[in-house]
């Protein structure tokens, strides 16, 4: 079974993505810019787009977690908007999509 639900850290909105396999349910969450996996997932499968940020961090069981747990590896994206080893998932998702915000708003239309 697949499960997702839209919530919110901070103003950004994210996606919520839970499959539940036999005896491991896996968890993830998206936003515009940013995936944020447990370990579970091989970093190497998410480089078909090297502008998304993919940030994996220590096991996770539940959505909590992927937020509360630390960061042990990510993209070449995430390193460019700041993610280090160590912080938060949470830390880095709005590290990341502040910052590609902030890219984009730079393309803004003049009045």
């Amino acid at each position: 079974m697949v499960k997702v639900k839209q919530f919110h850290i901070q103003q950004i909105a994210a996606v919520k993505i839970s499959l539940y396999l036999p005896h491991y349910p896996i968890y993830f969450i998206t936003s515009k810019h940013t995936l944020l996996l447990s370990e579970e997932f091989h970093l190497k499968y998410f480089q078909k787009d090297p502008s998304v940020a993919c940030i994996v961090v220590y096991r996770a069981t539940s959505f909590q977690e992927l937020l509360q747990h630390p960061v042990i590896d990510m993209n070449q994206a995430a390193k460019k908007h700041g993610v280090t080893i160590g912080m938060s998932g949470k830390e880095a998702m709005i590290c990341c999509e502040n910052k590609k915000e902030e890219t984009y708003a730079s393309f803004a239309p003049l009045d």
